[in-house]
C-alpha cells in the first residue's frame, strides 16, 4: 500500500478534466481537490478508485467536494483484486492451468434454510459487499421489444384472430 502524496492526488485531480462539468475553473478549487482527495483517501489505489466512483456515478456537480468525500466513504474498503479464498471454498486447481480455484457460494443457513450464501473469509466478505453495492444501485431499464402485446396473447389464447 503505497501512501497517497500530493502530486498523486494532483495526477487523480487532473482526471476530473474529463468532465468539464465537474472540472474546477480556478486554481483555488483544484487545490481543494487535492486537499479533499489527501483528507479522504487512504493511499493511492484509493485515490485512483475514488476518482473512477466520482468521473462514473457523480449526481451532483455542484458540491464537487461532498460527492468526493461520499466516494471515498463508498470505495474506502474495496480491494480491487478479489483476495484468495480459504480452505472452505477451495476448489481443486484448474486442471489446465493449474491456478487456484473458489466456490462463489458456501453451503451455509439463513433464517432456518439451507442455501447457497457466502463464505465468511476474505474472499466472500469482498464478493459480498460487492453484492450490496449492485443491489443499491439503479437498475437500468431494458427497452421493450417489439413483439405482441399482453392482451393479445389473451386474445388470442382465446380463440380470437387478428387477421380482418
Amino acid at each position: 500500500m503505497k501512501k497517497l502524496s500530493r502530486t498523486e492526488a494532483q495526477s487523480q485531480a487532473r482526471r476530473l478534466q474529463s468532465s468539464p462539468m465537474l472540472a474546477p475553473q480556478s486554481d483555488e478549487g483544484r487545490k481543494e481537490i487535492v486537499d479533499c482527495l489527501m483528507r479522504n483517501c487512504l493511499d493511492v489505489e484509493h485515490a485512483s478508485r475514488t476518482m473512477t466512483h466520482l468521473l462514473d456515478n457523480a449526481t451532483d456537480p455542484r458540491n464537487l467536494t461532498a460527492e468526493l468525500r461520499a466516494a471515498a466513504e463508498a470505495t474506502r474498503n474495496v480491494p480491487q483484486a478479489l483476495p484468495d479464498g480459504c480452505p472452505r471454498c477451495n476448489l481443486e486447481p484448474d486442471p489446465i492451468t493449474k491456478a487456484p480455484r473458489w466456490m462463489a457460494h458456501v453451503p451455509g443457513e439463513r433464517n432456518g434454510y439451507s442455501c447457497a450464501v457466502r463464505c465468511d473469509c476474505a474472499r466472500g466478505r469482498w464478493l459480498a459487499r460487492r453484492d450490496q453495492e449492485r443491489a443499491t444501485q439503479q437498475p437500468m431499464e431494458e427497452p421493450r421489444k417489439g413483439g405482441m402485446q399482453p392482451a393479445d396473447f389473451a386474445r388470442l389464447a382465446a380463440g380470437d384472430r387478428n387477421d380482418e
